[in-house]
């Protein structure tokens, strides 16, 4: 059974705040798998070239994951939010909610 709800205009804060869940959701375990195999000796992270291992190449790894995340959060927010407003002067947008 799903309900439906229009929606006549988002904030960008929403926005913004489901694109760094999302993200987030993706890139930390990502990195944090990265980060371990670099932990035990993968040459998988760099840094200026020159590849690094150990609990620096684990904590490089999840600053990665965190410049990534805050980096695509900015410009994927900032581009649905635009093009969110622009639709919503054209046509209300609707959602179906499942309970």
């Amino acid at each position: 059974m799903s309900d439906e709800v229009l929606v006549s205009r988002f904030s960008a804060g929403t926005i913004f705040k489901l694109v760094a869940i999302g993200l987030g959701m993706i890139f930390f375990p990502l990195m944090f798998i990265v980060g371990v195999f670099s932990f035990l000796g993968a040459e998988i992270v760099t840094v200026n070239d020159a590849y690094v291992t150990g609990v620096y190449g684990f904590l490089v790894s999840l600053f990665i994951g965190a410049i990534m995340t805050f980096i695509l959060t900015a410009i994927l927010g900032l581009s649905i939010t635009i093009g969110l407003w622009l639709f919503s002067k054209i046509l209300p947008v609707t959602f179906s909610v499942f309970k």
